[in-house]
């Protein structure tokens, strides 16, 4: 049983740990160890093969009745913090005048958050292969929401959802991980032992990806000054909100803060793909995800102190 709540230790040496493997991907694309060649390959490689084994290996766990019930608690929760974000952050941007193209970004990196790059990390670290079950099945509903109400929102006039956008890797992983725990498939323990090897690349290689593509960020006043307003709703207004409903839910604390570290996560690093193949401003949602994963290291202690002392 997780205790009543996470220790604040736990989180910061953990965020430490994220940061420096961070800054080591910085260095290597500095000194040219990681090339823009590299940097595609190595993404290919996490968004195709290691996630998708980490996500296996994470389902690979004996099922139970709680845990039965815990998924689909995720699940249905999920939703509701999604379409509230989507909610809040409708209702805010309205009180600045952006440009069209700046609207669509900062409503789209309001809701989306880098819940596997950064979020797997955090919770398998705290909370172990069960923390880690329970993230990507919030994962697994937010890939849904990214690939039907994110095209939605960057999607220009009568463009279409396609459906093969939505059946990704890791969405095919999820599925056929969810098999595996429902019909009680065994996977052959050196099968098992593979997943859970390639699996465990996935969180350095991402992480190391954040911090290669933070070396192409340029930073300025005036784009830091920017940024405050939509990292703001984003990193402390839409957790803060969602910790108090998940504080009003009587259900195990283990999955409320899952579901609060999930919320808390700055905007998703695929948005940057996905805004570019939509024709729209690539380079503003760079230096979105770049700004808010920078702030986001100090937001997530902050978000995580409050709601300790409020649950």
């Amino acid at each position: 049983e997780v205790p009543m709540q996470i220790q604040f230790d736990e989180v910061i040496s953990q965020l430490i740990i994220m940061t420096m493997i961070i800054i080591i991907g910085y260095i290597a694309k500095r000194w040219k160890i990681i090339g823009e060649v590299g940097e595609k390959d190595i993404s290919r490689l996490v968004v195709n093969v290691t996630s998708p084994a980490l996500i296996i290996s994470s389902l690979s766990i004996s099922l139970d009745e709680k845990v039965s019930q815990n998924i689909i608690i995720v699940a249905i929760i999920t939703i509701g913090l999604l379409l509230g974000s989507y909610v809040i952050s409708s209702l805010l941007l309205r009180f600045k005048s952006y440009q069209e193209e700046e609207r669509v970004i900062y409503h789209f990196s309001m809701i989306f958050g880098n819940v596997a790059f950064l979020g797997f990390p955090m919770c398998y670290a705290l909370f172990g292969k069960e923390g880690l079950l329970y993230a990507s099945v919030y994962s697994g509903i937010q890939d849904l929401f990214f690939w039907s109400l994110g095209v939605h929102i960057l999607a220009k006039q009568g463009e279409k959802l396609k459906l093969k956008n939505v059946l990704n890797p890791c969405m095919s992983a999820l599925i056929v991980g969810f098999l595996v725990l429902i019909f009680k498939i065994s996977i052959p323990s050196t099968i098992e032992k593979v997943l859970t090897s390639i699996g465990n690349a996935t969180i350095p290689l991402a992480l190391m990806l954040v911090g290669s593509s933070f070396f192409n960020c340029k930073i300025s006043k005036s784009v830091l000054k920017q940024m405050v307003f939509p990292s703001i709703i984003k990193l402390l207004l839409i957790p803060l909100f969602g910790g108090l409903v998940l504080f009003l839910i009587p259900i195990p604390e283990l999955l409320k803060y899952i579901m609060l570290i999930e919320l808390s996560m700055p905007c998703a690093a695929s948005s940057v793909v996905l805004t570019k193949n939509y024709g729209r401003d690539h380079v503003l949602a760079s230096t979105v995800v770049m700004y808010m994963t920078g702030f986001s290291l100090l937001t997530i202690p902050i978000v995580i102190s409050i709601i300790n002392s409020l649950w």
